[in-house]
């Protein structure tokens, strides 16, 4: 029907040449190039539900980000994508097969804010060491430790819990690590401890409990909290070498209107203070002890006190509350809009 109905215009152009024009005008303006649509057939009670094609489409730009490929055709064109356990067992395939793995670094580099590892502005004179190679080795980090989990069939916990995958070359050097060749990372484990999520959560010269608790109340906790009130002034205390970083924030737990929202950012936040601004574990902050510890408060049913990011990413991953806020991540990543509850 739709090629029928772009010859019957191609007729209509002067000649050859002037049909193929206008077949083109038509295409490229046409909705169903611009967009994936998904109208869905009306029912009897007024609602739409999405066609077999529309379903096929759905599912293979959300695990591959193309379109579907010959068994998924199949499955629309027979009818089977209507039974759901033929549904699950499409997405299941889908999901194993390794065209999914960019389409899984897309959505975790989005959710996690480190697509912009390449890019984040840092001071030089504070980071010297930090290049465009370097930064291209945390992306490399993070899209290896995905993929190691779905290798071994892990699950939402293992991205938080598993130990970063063994390091080597300029990366193992940045972290500190000792020997040759392939080493292991030790105090790193998942996600929050990967040098992309701890470089884009800091400042551009230090450390930011702020960055790095907001990134876990409101992408793991599904938490979002509201700018700073007018008049308030938003930057962070400056870098005081005769105070640890914790010491620097102290006014915001005591301070209105500071500490209404702050109560629930900076004491998450505390808990990533060995790690510097580019990821580098560090022992003590300028010539001070590093006080790590830290809380989750005010949660639906994820409060709790812990010591250092590993306690903090083994609390997260137990909690339903995350677990949901996952779901809802990945819900909002394949609809490409804000989903409700």
């Amino acid at each position: 029907t739709e090629v029928g109905r772009y010859l019957r215009l191609h007729a209509l152009g002067e000649g050859f040449a002037g049909g193929v024009e206008l077949v083109l005008q038509a295409m490229l303006q046409s909705p169903n190039f611009l967009y994936r649509s998904e109208l869905g057939q009306a029912g009897a009670d007024g609602t739409f539900t999405l066609t077999p094609w529309e379903i096929a489409t759905q599912l293979s730009y959300f695990f591959w980000g193309t379109l579907p490929d010959d068994a998924l055709f199949e499955a629309a064109e027979s009818g089977a994508l209507s039974d759901p356990d033929e549904l699950e067992a499409q997405a299941r395939r889908l999901l194993a097969d390794p065209r999914a793995r960019p389409q899984i670094h897309r959505f975790v580099a989005q959710w996690l804010g480190t697509d912009q590892v390449r890019s984040v502005p840092k001071d030089p004179a504070t980071y010297p060491e930090l290049d465009d190679a370097l930064r291209a080795a945390f992306a490399a980090e993070e899209a290896a430790l995905v993929d190691h989990v779905l290798e071994e069939g892990g699950d939402f916990r293992d991205l938080l819990t598993l130990p970063v995958a063994a390091l080597e070359g300029p990366l193992a050097a940045h972290y500190g690590l000792e020997g040759s060749g392939v080493v292991d990372a030790p105090r790193r484990s998942g996600l929050l401890t990967t040098g992309a999520m701890l470089t884009v959560h800091a400042r551009p010269n230090s450390s930011s409990p702020i960055h790095r608790g907001l990134l876990v109340r409101e992408r793991f906790l599904c938490q979002e909290l509201p700018p700073p009130p007018p008049g308030v002034v938003a930057e962070p205390p400056p870098v005081d070498p005769s105070l640890t970083t914790r010491e620097r924030f102290a006014a915001h737990s005591s301070e209105e209107p500071c500490v209404s929202c702050h109560r629930l950012i900076d004491p998450i936040g505390f808990a990533f203070e060995h790690f510097d601004g580019v990821g580098r574990w560090r022992e003590t902050d300028g010539e001070h002890a590093i006080d790590d510890q830290g809380e989750i408060v005010a949660s639906r049913a994820t409060d709790g006190r812990f010591e250092g990011v590993g306690e903090l990413a083994a609390h997260l991953s137990e909690s339903p509350e995350v677990h949901g806020c996952f779901a809802r991540q990945w819900l909002r990543f394949g609809y490409g809009t804000e989903a409700g509850e």
